[in-house]
This record gives C-alpha cells, structure tokens and sequence, in this order.
C-alpha cells in the first residue's frame, strides 16, 4: 500500500480492497483509416477494480469536495480561466500516468529527481 492510498484510508476512514469486477473500457483509436477494416471495429481494455468502504458521511463529504470543484470551475470559468485549466491538465495527467504504468514510473522518477534539486539548494 503506497503513502498516498495509507493517508487516503486514514482521513478517510476508508478500507480499499482488490475487486474481482473488471472494468471494460474503450481504446482509444487510432485516426489512420488503413488499420481498421470498412466494419466498425472498437478494441477494450480490462482494467482491475477495487473495493472501497466508506463510513456514510466521509463519502458524502467526497461528494460534496467534487461538487465545489465543479461549481469553481463553472464560477469562475470566465474570470481565472488559468486555474481551470491547471486543474484539467493535473486531471488529464494524472488520468495519463495511472494508465500507462511506464510514464507513472517516468514521473515518480522525475519527482525524485526535482527532489533532489530543490534540498540541495536549501
């Protein structure tokens, strides 16, 4: 269990268990017409679930945390449209790193790495 997910189950008051559901989820497709045949051909990917047990009212206060993001967002989406944006990128990314194992690994790498820099320099 990673730091990030104990600290998750600790605030939370969370248990996160493996699943044996799967997740069917859509690959992305190519834009080169010469790999797909003239049928409609649309690939899956299986992605492993887990189990997540939350007391009531910590689930509904997660809920009600991405309520109050979506309502920033909309808020001020004409006023700091920057801090919009930054959100989507952190959301995309982070989206991009946990599918793709060997860019999450590049990232945790990268984070050492900056580390490193930033307690040399203090």
């Amino acid at each position: 269990m990673t730091e990030k997910l104990k600290k998750f189950c600790k605030n939370y008051e969370a248990e996160v268990r493996e699943s044996t559901s799967r997740h069917c989820r859509p690959n992305r497709m190519s834009l080169e017409l010469s790999k797909y045949d003239s049928e409609e051909h649309v690939s899956y990917k299986e992605i492993k679930c887990v189990e997540v047990r939350l007391p009531e009212d910590r689930f509904r206060a997660l809920m009600e945390h991405d309520e109050w993001l979506r309502q920033m967002q909309t808020e001020t989406y004409g006023i700091d449209r920057e801090r919009i944006c930054i959100v989507k990128q952190h959301e995309r990314e982070s989206r991009i790193r946990h599918e793709n194992p060997a860019v999450g690994l590049a990232y945790q790498k990268y984070k050492a790495m900056l580390n490193l820099v930033d307690s040399y320099y203090d």
